[in-house]
């Protein structure tokens, strides 16, 4: 009987599933699954995040660093565990651990990733609430100088954050396929951020996505214009 031995690239392949399916996790938990889980089993609301911080951990483990990266990010790391125990906020640590794990790993996969472990989110609170339990499918209240009106919320707890994981799929989806769009894609970005507003009269959400549409399109169409204007600007001072 044959054994078969790990190759080294079997190794980092393993490696980058951990590290994937952390991140799976941590978009799903961060973006909406967190309020669709607290509201239905409680306590065991921030059970993926841990998973997602045990796998990081282990990608972490299995990754080689040179002496200068090993001590830079133990410096931080300790910053980080300290300014969770004291202050209870847990931000740092995990974007350690995120960074520290993203080694080796092509960055167009984890927005790849993201952006269909948001959608799956998006899709599932929404579906959610339509059936009857969750977050609400709209809120009817007193919305500051707005006056009292109804906005759309999808399963979130307030309709600013259902706009905001809205434009965070706008933002993976430009950061994943940016090679390939093209003017159509642009258009239905556009139309599909507009349609956001309407529901959620999410401001800061819209203009958001319009600078991120408008800067996609300039350096898409424009950059090489830009680029030249930009040298020949510096070039005069």
């Amino acid at each position: 009987m044959f054994e078969k031995k790990i190759g080294i690239n079997d190794y980092r392949k393993c490696m980058e599933i951990l590290f994937l399916i952390g991140i799976a996790f941590l978009t799903f938990s961060y973006f909406g699954g967190y309020y669709l889980i607290i509201s239905t089993i409680g306590k065991y609301s921030r059970l993926l995040e841990r998973i997602a911080y045990v796998l990081f951990f282990c990608k972490i483990s299995g990754t080689r660093y040179c002496k200068k990266e090993f001590f830079v990010l133990l410096a931080v790391g300790i910053l980080a565990i300290v300014t969770d125990h004291v202050s209870g906020n847990h931000r740092m640590l995990i974007t350690v651990l995120v960074v520290a794990a993203m080694k080796n790993i092509e960055l167009k996969k984890i927005f790849k990733v993201s952006l269909y472990s948001l959608i799956f989110t998006v899709l599932l609170l929404g579906s959610c609430s339509l059936l009857g339990f969750g977050g609400p499918v709209k809120l009817t209240q007193m919305y500051g100088r707005e006056g009292v009106e109804t906005r759309y919320s999808f399963g979130y707890i307030h309709p600013n954050q259902w706009a905001h994981a809205m434009f965070m799929i706008l933002l993976f989806f430009v950061m994943a396929y940016e090679e390939i769009i093209d003017w159509k894609n642009l258009l239905g970005l556009f139309i599909a951020n507009y349609i956001v507003y309407r529901l959620s009269v999410s401001k800061t959400a819209f203009v958001a996505g319009i600078f991120l549409i408008v800067g996609v399109a300039a350096f898409r169409y424009a950059g090489r214009f830009l680029y030249v204007r930009a040298v020949k600007f510096i070039y005069l001072f």
